[in-house]
């Protein structure tokens, strides 16, 4: 499990590519992520460690 805490100030940046979709369901109403995500990773390296097992695959 990754848990993000909307409370805490960001250890973590995602750049997204510029021509990624990823929408985000918010009171049933699809919105598109900004390019650049800060988020709050109680174990950011849990994140790195599944990134790098995608890449290998």
């Amino acid at each position: 499990m990754l848990l993000v805490t909307p409370l805490d100030h960001p250890n973590c940046v995602l750049v997204l590519e510029e021509d990624a979709r990823i929408d985000i369901p918010h009171w049933q109403v699809k919105r598109r992520l900004p390019r650049y995500v800060f988020l709050y990773l109680d174990r950011p390296e849990l994140l790195a460690v599944r990134l790098r097992r995608e890449q290998a695959q």
